[in-house]
């Protein structure tokens, strides 16, 4: 009964012009009913009173407004605000490489619609919506998606097996190297969040049920070479311009590609501009400095934020893009290195807190300290430690990761890959030591949330979220946002401290090989500043030297009013000129 019911709503649906002509177009390319019908979705009984009655429908077509001409209609403000948020969501779902299809998007589009409606009450009791799919083909045509992931899964499944022989055979006929041969890749991370069991989650939660740090998320790309000899420089977008914790600092100096966005995603403009402003110097010098050809290969995923003109702008540079909906299992950097970077991450916080717990009073307690610890962690701490997390990735992580997707390329390869069991390992001791309740799997379940979509309540809350946030970073003034000077006192007062520290260290520990070690550790950390100091003093002595030359010299007497000028002495008795008679300037007073 439900599937009669079910099949007499289906018959009746109404098709639009463009569903007809696509069945009759598919028609006179000899499919058949019953084909026409699983492609579109429809029965067969439909598909064949719509193909019988093929002149009927020409001439509707004919008589209809014209291809060229759009028909503008003033779009319901609900759906108009829906849409925005669906937009959030796809981007949100495509970022994390998750395949979408027509079905699964109208669905999503209907959901917020009905959850937005019962939010607003009586006011929008009046608005409907069907989610059909002439509005999806209008929403796609606004909103500029080109294809709709996830549509053909069998034809995604074949390109997938298919399309390591295919790369193989690109990576042949160019005689591409290791060395020569890149892949990049996008990864969400959200820089200050806990494992959800900690009791700073729990916390955050009950104590921020609006906006919550823990929610707040940068986009990393991250990218090496096959070979695993040149990790490129992570690129960072935030949603901050000028965040306070970083006002003090150039940030061309910080250890990552700094760049800014106002839902911190990675576009189009931003990857074109790393790709011509960073990767291709980058890779440039690397061939130079190994000595090898100046022809790269960079492999990315095929999605929006990576143009098709990319392939176009140097000829030294081969762009190859992964079939759509496969990066999941062809993506090199995505299948461990990305993980293996984040579990770094998590763990170097914890042995951060540990430190701070460490050097705090001992008259607080734990939860308490690493609570401080906690709240003044910043984007300027993120970024230290993305650094140190991503230098930690070793090559054989890298180069291991090829094996999945080239077996030959990968061959010669050697060293031990990084055992993602022994970071998780020590992440846990470490939260342990903090006495935080954190065991192997909440550090599994904290790596998989970064790859977590957005909940509808997250979704409508993330520009109100982003607002709150930049409120609390608010971006320095004019005065404040001047980079601080080193002072030339400042720069001798820390050098001297870090002598006198290693001084200290000798004097308190009877072992000499220990003290001696870290003392000279200490000296060679500081060497870059010392020079810095030698320099200033340098040049200081000198300017010294000089102002001290000329005061042994007495001052030239200043000319009187009958101190006959050079160029008078100069000149010879022909060339003498009668009794000058000085000009009178306008400006020149009568007693002057």
């Amino acid at each position: 009964m439900a599937l009669t019911c079910s099949s007499e709503r289906k018959s009746r649906t109404s098709l639009t012009l463009n569903q007809k002509l696509e069945m009759i177009k598919l028609s006179e390319e000899g499919m058949s009913k019953a084909e026409i019908g699983r492609k579109l979705g429809l029965l067969r009984q439909t598909v064949s009173q719509v193909v019988n009655a093929k002149e009927k429908f020409l001439k509707e077509m004919q008589s209809a407004t014209p291809m060229n001409t759009r028909v503008i209609r003033k779009q319901n403000s609900l759906i108009a605000d829906m849409e925005k948020v669906l937009v959030v969501w796809i981007r949100d779902q495509t970022s994390h490489n998750i395949p979408l299809s027509q079905s699964l998007i109208q669905a999503k589009a209907l959901m917020l619609f009905n959850s937005m409606k019962a939010e607003r009450g009586e006011g929008a009791a009046e608005e409907k919506f069907e989610a059909s799919r002439g509005w999806f083909m209008r929403f796609k045509e606004r909103c500029h998606f080109c294809k709709v992931r996830g549509e053909a899964a069998g034809a995604d499944a074949e390109a997938a097996t298919s399309y390591p022989d295919d790369l193989a055979r690109i990576i042949h006929e160019g005689g591409y190297t290791a060395q020569q041969i890149f892949s990049v890749d996008e990864t969400a991370l959200y820089w200050k969040k806990m494992p959800s069991r900690t009791f700073l989650a729990r916390e955050e939660k009950a104590s921020s049920p609006g906006f919550q740090p823990s929610k707040d998320r940068l986009t990393l790309l991250l990218g090496a070479n096959a070979a695993g000899d040149l990790k490129l420089k992570p690129m960072l977008v935030y949603h901050s311009e000028n965040p306070a914790a970083l006002k003090n600092y150039a940030k061309a100096t910080l250890p990552v590609l700094y760049r800014w966005h106002a839902r911190a995603r990675m576009t189009a403009h931003l990857f074109t501009s790393w790709f011509s402003e960073y990767f291709k110097p980058a890779v440039e010098t690397y061939c130079s400095e190994k000595k090898i050809p100046f022809k790269i290969l960079l492999l990315v995923d095929n999605t929006p934020v990576h143009p098709g003109a990319l392939k176009e702008l140097y000829s030294e540079i081969d762009v190859v893009f992964i079939p759509a909906d496969t990066a999941s299992a062809l993506q090199p950097t995505g299948q461990g290195v990305t993980s293996t970077f984040k579990s770094y991450y998590l763990r170097n916080i914890f042995r951060k807190a540990v430190a701070a717990a460490d050097s705090g009073s001992s008259d607080g307690s734990g939860q308490s300290q690493l609570k401080t610890f906690w709240k003044g962690f910043s984007i300027l701490d993120a970024i230290k430690n993305i650094r140190d997390s991503w230098d930690e990735v070793r090559a054989s992580t890298i180069t291991g990761v090829w094996k999945t997707l080239i077996p030959t390329l990968a061959d010669g390869f050697g060293g031990s890959r990084a055992s993602s069991e022994e970071v998780t390992a020590e992440a846990v001791e470490l939260a342990r030591e903090l006495g935080l309740e954190v065991g192997p799997e909440d550090v599994t379940e904290w790596l998989q949330s970064h790859a977590r979509s957005l909940t509808d309540e997250e979704l409508l809350l993330v520009d109100e979220q982003r607002k709150r946030f930049l409120e609390m970073e608010a971006a320095p003034g004019e005065e404040d946002a001047t980079i601080v000077d080193m002072t030339t006192r400042d720069l001798e007062y820390y050098v001297n401290l870090v002598d006198e520290a290693a001084a200290g260290l000798e004097r308190i520990d009877p072992n000499f090989e220990r003290s001696y070690t870290a003392g000279r550790m200490l000296s060679n950390s500081v060497a870059c500043y010392r020079k810095i100091l030698h320099g200033r003093k340098s040049q200081s002595a000198r300017q010294r030297s000089l102002l001290s030359y000329f005061k042994k010299f007495p001052q030239p007497p200043q000319p009187s009013a009958t101190t006959p000028l050079l160029s008078e002495q100069l000149l010879t008795p022909k060339q003498e000129s009668p009794p000058a008679k000085r000009l009178r300037l306008p400006e020149d007073s009568d007693d002057g």
